[in-house]
């Protein structure tokens, strides 16, 4: 392994993650404004039965900086889900600013609930759209509220109350904080029987990428970068052969002794890192075909885990407590004055 990661991947990072917007459309969690969460979670709108799923988002998750006016909520598609239309859902949201979050939030509903807490959004009938995949999963219609609802981060922390009191059965998946673990895909066409893959990728451990395919001891070098590249650039002299991701950084090694390798890359618990996208893709020398060629790339949004929680019954929207679930809670979009 080559020992220069930790250092590019801070300095270059800081330069290239986007500042959260302070507009009228905020999204919650604010660092996965661009990026897709961890997992997916068919609570509230994927059941055939009532439920009751009240959210616990940090003040300092939710990218506010002063009072807003908050005029609409919308929740955000799985990115990987193809949702289909699904109607006839009853429900009801409720807002409150709450002395609770990510580190106690309580089985009890009502001690979630805040000083100020408001049915925003009465009990009507909605419908959620059919969704595709993407990179970033689409946002539903948003949800307006009956009257804005005031919240001020100063004063604690936002918590949101999914009240659904029937729906009909089928699936519609929400994307959703869990686990410290990153997003992987691949980008772009592996040559040559080369063939990448990628695991891990939380802050505060490893993003792991490994190769198989290759050549005995042959030179190689993983092509690190923070973007996929508009077009693949072709390789000269290697038929099918391209680079598909930015190079910030290159790092030389060999391949052992099965044509392989295993790169463990370190990531600080650096919070300007969360959600970045960082992308790998490794380029061989094939010392008898006198020839580079290339993997796949694979594109990591690096996770972590979020100041938030969830409290859920998914089976009843009328008793009066949950099960209390750390670091999970949906992707929203705030749309305020």
């Amino acid at each position: 392994m080559h020992p220069v990661l930790a250092s590019p991947l801070v300095v270059l990072a800081t330069a290239l993650v986007p500042l959260v917007a302070q507009g009228r459309a905020t999204v919650i969690p604010a660092a996965l404004a661009a990026a897709p969460a961890q997992a997916s979670t068919h609570y509230p709108f994927g059941l055939a039965t009532p439920c009751r799923v009240q959210c616990l988002y940090d003040a300092n998750e939710t990218g506010f900086a002063s009072p807003v006016a908050m005029r609409a909520l919308a929740v955000r598609a799985e990115q990987a889900a193809t949702n289909p239309t699904k109607g006839s859902i009853q429900l009801a949201i409720g807002l409150s600013t709450s002395i609770r979050g990510s580190a106690n939030a309580a089985s009890l509903f009502s001690s979630n609930r805040g000083f100020d807490h408001t049915v925003a959004f009465a009990r009507r009938s909605v419908a959620m759209p059919a969704t595709v995949p993407g990179f970033v999963g689409a946002f539903a219609p948003a949800f307006p509220l009956d009257q804005p609802f005031r919240y001020d981060p100063a004063s604690g922390n936002l918590m949101v109350e999914f009240d659904v009191a029937a729906q009909p059965s089928g699936g519609w998946a929400v994307d959703a904080t869990f686990q410290s673990l990153g997003v992987h895909a691949n980008v772009g066409q592996a040559c040559q029987g080369l063939a990448a893959s990628s695991q891990g990728g939380g802050l505060g451990g490893s993003l792991v990428f490994t190769l198989s395919g290759g050549v005995t001891s042959a030179p190689a070098y993983l092509l690190l970068g923070f973007a996929e590249l508009p077009l693949p650039i072709p390789v000269p002299g290697s038929s099918g052969c391209s680079v598909a991701n930015r190079i910030d950084a290159v790092l030389p090694f060999h391949l052992d002794a099965g044509g392989a390798a295993f790169l463990a890359l370190p990531l600080p618990q650096e919070r300007l890192l969360r959600a970045l996208p960082v992308f790998g893709q490794f380029l061989v020398w094939h010392p008898l075909a006198q020839r580079f060629e290339t993997s796949q790339s694979r594109r990591v949004v690096l996770g972590d885990l979020y100041g938030v929680a969830r409290v859920y019954d998914t089976t009843s929207n009328t008793t009066s407590s949950g099960t209390v679930q750390p670091n999970v809670a949906t992707i929203l979009r705030v749309d305020s004055e």
